[in-house]
């Protein structure tokens, strides 16, 4: 039997002449403007926006109800980056046709790039009353709130997607971030070691897992995770400093410096990182090394309560208890309702034997929160010590808790 030899050259798909001759085909058979807008989305698909454009705005004055080339139009203008242009598209094919869920996540795309977060959530409510199983929609309207820091309404959005796809991984991601902003650490640990789980191992997963282990006291753990971020060339700022951080927390000081270093490299006058690199500093017991780095900081950041206060305590590790007292103050005119700044200052006024001045700071602290257990428990070891031991039980009582006076 004969055979054709054909050539792979010649056999070679041609998607562009496959699309150009639907428009030919759909011009015989179709209507003019069904014709013209077959036309504009083939253009479309081709790249070619502005002979698009042409073709749907001559479909549209022929067929100005087809809510399809409003919508096409949408689009048109939002390839273009006219974006008010497309929301007015959007926004008439959805009133034209307000069964379409499409119409309303789109038109609440556009209002989102456009900073109207109000707009946006409303549109997406509306695709949602649609379509209420939308895992896309929800992600979207789960976006907006998080952006505009309504951390908790986007929680609820992640949630319910997880709900329809309990392995979706956007859903997930967006999920651990919420509850690390919400101070949930453990159950944002959940979410990533989920991702992990599902074979999401990148880089970023890495980092934000270690970051969990840290904040749940595993720092040796999170090390291991940081450095394997680090091991597939993610190596940011944020990263080398809460690695740092989970360093100094295992004693482990003179690692932790190396990664401020690094970190300071590359920002150097990133105020966090020179106040732990001068907090590890202080730790090892270098406490020169660490007033300077506090220094340099607050020549950055004068006003920065946390600054003045680590500086302060190294001073005071120094038994320089009369200038870390100054720096207190300083700081409390600043904020002079800051329970660790109080409570510091406290500390500093009884190793002076200054007692009444350091009790009136420990009182002043649990005036303004009358459940604080380290302003009770420091009021107490100071009654302890000069001697007045019922009144030390009834602090640690009230440190504990626990109610009633020591007979």
């Amino acid at each position: 039997m004969l055979e054709s030899k054909v050539s792979k050259e010649e056999f070679k798909p041609d998607p562009v002449g496959v699309l150009q001759k639907s428009a030919l085909l759909a011009r015989s058979i179709f209507s003019k403007p069904a014709y013209l807008t077959m036309a504009g989305f083939v253009y479309e698909a081709l790249g070619e926006i502005d002979k698009a454009h042409e073709n749907y705005l001559s479909a549209l004055s022929m067929a100005p109800s087809w809510s399809i080339v409003h919508y096409r139009l949408g689009h048109v203008h939002l390839k273009k980056g006219q974006l008010r242009e497309a929301a007015r598209y959007f926004q008439r094919a959805a009133e034209i046709r307000n069964d379409k869920p499409k119409y309303f996540m789109w038109l609440g795309e556009v209002y989102s790039n456009l900073g109207s977060s109000d707009k946006t959530i409303s549109s997406y409510n509306r695709a949602l009353v649609l379509q209420p199983k939308s895992v896309k929609t929800l992600l979207a309207k789960g976006n907006c709130y998080y952006l505009e820091r309504r951390v908790k309404e986007a929680l609820s959005c992640y949630n319910t997607a997880l709900i329809y796809d309990p392995k979706n991984k956007e859903a997930l991601h967006a999920k651990g971030l919420c509850l690390i902003e919400l101070g949930e650490y453990g159950e944002a640990l959940e979410c990533f070691l989920r991702l992990e789980q599902l074979k999401d191992n990148g880089p970023v997963l890495k980092a934000n897992i270690g970051f969990c282990l840290s904040k749940v006291g595993y720092h040796k753990k999170a090390v291991e995770y940081y450095e394997e971020a680090e091991k597939a060339e993610y190596c940011t700022v944020d990263l080398l400093n809460n690695k740092g951080y989970s360093l100094v927390e295992l004693g482990w000081y003179e690692m932790a410096l190396v990664c401020y270093d690094r970190a300071l490299e590359m920002a150097p006058k990133d105020v966090d990182l020179l106040s732990n690199k001068g907090t590890c500093l202080g730790k090892a017991g270098r406490h020169e090394e660490a007033l300077a780095c506090f220094d340099e900081a607050l020549e950055i950041a004068p006003k920065d309560v946390t600054l003045i206060n680590n500086k302060a305590l190294c001073l005071d590790a120094m038994g320089r208890h009369e200038e870390a007292l100054g720096f207190y103050e300083q700081a409390l005119e600043i904020d002079p309702r800051n329970d660790i700044l109080l409570l510091n200052k406290g500390e500093c006024l009884a190793k002076m034997n200054k007692y009444d001045e350091a009790l009136a700071c420990f009182d002043r602290v649990i005036e303004f929160n009358p459940r604080h257990t380290g302003a009770w428990t420091s009021k107490g070891a100071l009654m302890e010590e000069l001697g007045r031991v019922k009144e030390a039980v009834d602090c640690y009582n009230s440190a504990f808790g626990l109610t009633g006076k020591a007979s």
